[in-house]
């Protein structure tokens, strides 16, 4: 079985020649070489380099938001639900995957074109290419069939029950489960340029880099949100809230039980951040990624360590990113990453654990 394992991989160029002899040097046993081989034929090209846009997930894989992420095909942008995942590729269509109950993953569009994607608890929004807000998945309490319609929505993003969307004008508007007044204290002015939700609570950025927080307090997610301006990205966690200021340094804020807010990295060199539900993620400006708070299913440990990464998502305790172009990533180094992944990911298989 060994020497097939590695036939397969000699037909690859020489770059794949490389990853072979790491492979048959850091594998002691068939079943680390097939997940190791498997996890990087996902984002191999015909001719063994890796592609630009390859996706890579870790964390909870409970309903297969993991193990089911789409091979390398172009992709953009990524959103994490809370047990599944949205990915958009070049040509503007949605892949989706993980946990179906309310058709949160095959009632997803299939038309090409779409501009962004947000995922909620159990529901999701995209842009259109005519700037429209489509949705789908859960509608219990109409976080779908409430949704705005017409044109001229620059983006939508969905909370647990409810969604958000800002029009090119930067107003914004909101409409689902009214928890805490989360839908009807939604900013009423102009000047916003995006949008950022958490489980019950919102943030708006307005034109002047100062942030707009509404809906649920109960952590001080609310009121303890930074005064001030020079603020260029916002995020929300369950209960807490991260930004990312001008200089390139982070603010966090709210609840703490897990380090979401304390652990938050120093430092003045990030361009991106996400939110889960009480992790989170910072991508510095040379590609590779931190991550702090909650860990209790690999999503913060797990976290590829060695490669170079575009963007970041994170789900309700998962993490994705994109590799942004061939010969980077996986290859570039997070190899030994996935191959830890699989013997800690085998043992995680054997508990059950109550999700919080």
């Amino acid at each position: 079985m060994q020497k097939s394992i590695e036939s397969s991989l000699v037909r690859h160029s020489s770059r794949a020649d490389n990853v072979r002899k790491i492979v048959l040097n850091k594998c002691e046993h068939n079943w680390k070489v097939i997940f190791l081989i498997a996890s990087l034929l996902m984002c191999l090209g015909a001719n063994g380099e890796i592609r630009a846009g390859a996706l890579v997930a870790w964390g909870l894989d409970s309903s297969g938001q993991i193990s089911a992420t789409p091979t390398a095909r172009g992709f953009e942008s990524v959103s994490g639900g809370l047990y599944n995942a949205y990915a958009i590729d070049e040509m503007g269509v949605i892949s989706a995957w993980g946990w179906d109950t309310l058709g949160q993953v095959r009632n997803s569009p299939k038309a090409a074109g779409m501009r962004s994607v947000s995922a909620g608890a159990l529901h999701a929004y995209a842009i259109t290419a005519e700037n429209r807000v489509v949705a789908w998945g859960d509608d219990y309490f109409q976080q779908v069939s409430r949704t705005p319609t017409g044109t001229g929505y620059l983006m939508a993003v969905a909370g647990s029950y409810h969604g958000f969307a800002l029009r090119l004008d930067g107003s914004i508007e909101a409409w689902g489960y009214n928890l805490a007044g989360i839908v009807d204290n939604a900013p009423k002015d102009l000047g916003y340029k995006t949008i950022a939700s958490g489980a019950y609570h919102g943030y708006a950025l307005r034109n002047d880099g100062s942030i707009a927080a509404w809906g649920n307090d109960f952590y001080n997610q609310v009121s303890h949100t930074p005064t001030g301006v020079g603020f260029k990205s916002i995020a929300g966690g369950a209960h807490h809230g991260v930004a990312l200021r001008v200089d390139g340094s982070i603010a966090a804020w709210g609840w703490d039980e897990f380090g979401q807010v304390s652990g938050a990295p120093e430092g003045s060199d990030f361009i991106a951040i996400a939110s889960g539900y009480y992790h989170a993620y910072a991508l510095k400006s040379d590609g590779t990624i931190v991550a702090w708070g909650d860990d209790r299913y690999g999503q913060v440990s797990q976290t590829p360590t060695r490669g170079r990464f575009s963007s970041i998502a994170a789900g309700g305790y998962q993490g994705f990113a994109i590799v942004p172009e061939p010969g980077m990533g996986i290859i570039g180094g997070g190899l030994l990453s996935l191959f830890r992944w699989s013997r800690w990911h085998r043992k995680r298989l054997r508990r059950s654990a109550t999700i919080r």
